[in-house]
């Protein structure tokens, strides 16, 4: 079960660790650190990049040996404004892909053993006179612990 709770901070410490020029957690970048699991909490700002699991399954040994969890997480840019805008997000998103397509880490007691992009993520909602236009991708995390 602690799998899904590597994944989770691999991301946060992925995505929020992005401090150099160009990073999305950089001082000039419009995220000013908002990271969020599953929900952007009332209030919070845009643009702000927001992953949640969507589902997976155990990848099994012999019997009852489960060798680790393969799980999908969608990881997007989520901006406001008047109408759709996925320019205005786009290099956000770019980066989301460039951050975890390919890559790999470890924790203090979990390992993510491959993190790839398996779909894009590009949609529209409507509130009252606001547009929220999300943007980024579906992600396959093998995730093991130590």
């Amino acid at each position: 079960m602690a799998e899904s709770v590597h994944a989770e901070t691999w991301l946060y410490n992925t995505l929020s660790g992005d401090k150099g020029d160009g990073g999305l957690n950089h001082t000039d970048s419009a995220i000013k650190g908002r990271f969020y699991a599953y929900v952007l909490p009332a209030g919070s700002g845009y643009p702000a990049i927001v992953y949640s699991n969507q589902g997976g399954h155990d990848v099994m040994g012999v019997g009852a040996s489960r060798v680790m969890a393969s799980m999908v997480y969608q990881v997007k840019v989520v901006g406001r404004g008047k109408r759709a805008d996925f320019g205005g997000i786009k290099a956000y998103a770019d980066r989301i892909d460039e951050l975890l397509h390919g890559k790999r880490g470890v924790l203090t007691s979990g390992r993510v053993v491959s993190c790839v992009r398996e779909q894009i993520i590009s949609y529209v909602e409507h509130a009252g006179d606001d547009v929220y236009s999300h943007l980024g991708g579906l992600y396959r995390l093998q995730v093991s612990n130590l």
